[in-house]
């Protein structure tokens, strides 16, 4: 038997402990471990005031091995509640992952108690020591992934795991953060009260106003941004400015709680009007900070009506792609 304390040495992600509960709010975030047994609970606290709500509730998948079809997949749909992770009529060697597979804003995912069966056993499993982090908006999130054109957007239809973040960290074999609200900006935002600088230096800042440690460095952070300033931009050109000034505060505050890792600014290029604003940016700060390790790459997005999900997000299969160019890009750069 853990508790939320116990249990913060097994997560993944950023996490927060707050009131006895361990958060794991954030896309993917949650727990890793190697289990040998037959049988795990978990007793989990979500949001009342979204678990009620079947569009907005939170998900939680669990993955066993390397598998990236989970094992068990279910809503928090009761402000506490015991949930079964795994079971088996014999013991089990195996490892296991357990994550949130909606986003932050979307209702909260708390663990308070993980419970095992008589002579079951726990243990970590070492990090890799390769480690990326990735801040975004809904894309990165996999707003929609999961629908389909016709419908709006719910929860049960958002996978944070099969994004092309997950997909390409997986793919080398590397730890990975995400960070990522959908309708976020440098701006504004359209769906929350924070904009991209109020949201990075927070472990979790829709639950507490407690800053992240950044006591692991990636070598790597991927940001994605710049979609939901456009709809700003369009609107009145006066964000057009402000969006540089933002990015390049933006560049500073990750650069100096980062000071070594590559920076890959990035966007889609259905968004390619912000590409050269993000280029302009990334090349003053460069110019005038002498770093050499920040640069930029434009992104595909869907193509044909049939690759998108919900609002006319993409779909996995477009997520497959982004990841692929994005590992080129990493291939080229030789981060790791």
């Amino acid at each position: 038997m853990l508790c939320a304390e116990e249990l913060y040495g097994y997560s993944v992600g950023r996490t927060l402990i707050k009131d006895d509960v361990l958060y794991m709010n954030h896309s993917c975030s949650g727990l890793r471990f190697d289990f040998s047994g037959t049988s795990l609970t978990a007793t989990f606290v979500s949001s009342a005031e979204y678990c009620y709500d079947s569009i907005h509730r939170a998900w939680i998948a669990v993955y066993l091995d390397d598998s990236t079809e989970p094992y068990k997949r279910f809503p928090l749909d009761c402000e506490k509640a015991a949930y079964r992770l795994f079971e088996s009529d014999t013991p089990v060697d195996t490892r296991i992952t357990v994550v949130k597979l909606t986003e932050q804003q979307f209702g909260t995912a708390g663990i308070t108690l993980l419970e095992t069966g008589n002579g079951d056993r726990i243990s970590t499993v070492a990090p890799s020591d390769r480690y990326i982090e990735f801040f975004g908006d809904s894309i990165t999130a996999g707003y929609g992934n999961e629908g389909e054109l016709s419908h709006g957007f719910d929860t049960t239809e958002e996978n944070g795991y099969l994004t092309y973040a997950p997909i390409a960290a997986r793919e080398i074999g590397a730890d990975y953060s995400m960070v990522c609200v959908s309708g976020m900006g440098l701006t504004d935002s359209r769906t929350c009260d924070y904009v991209a600088a109020d949201i990075y230096p927070k472990t979790d800042v829709f639950i507490s106003d407690e800053g992240y440690s950044f006591t692991r460095r990636p070598q790597l952070i991927v940001v994605n941004l710049g979609a939901n300033d456009s709809y700003y931009i369009n609107k009145d050109q006066s964000y057009y400015e402000l969006f540089e000034s933002r990015y390049y505060e933006l560049l500073t505050q990750i650069r100096s709680n980062n000071p070594d890792a590559v920076i890959l600014c990035c966007i889609c290029d259905y968004w390619d009007a912000r590409m050269p604003q993000i280029e302009r940016v990334v090349s003053s700060f460069c110019s005038d900070t002498g770093d050499t390790k920040i640069h930029t790459l434009l992104l595909p997005y869907v193509r044909n009506d049939a690759d998108y999900g919900s609002d006319a997000h993409p779909k996995i299969s477009v997520q497959y792609e982004i990841a692929e160019v994005l590992l080129e890009k990493i291939n080229e750069l030789g981060i790791f």
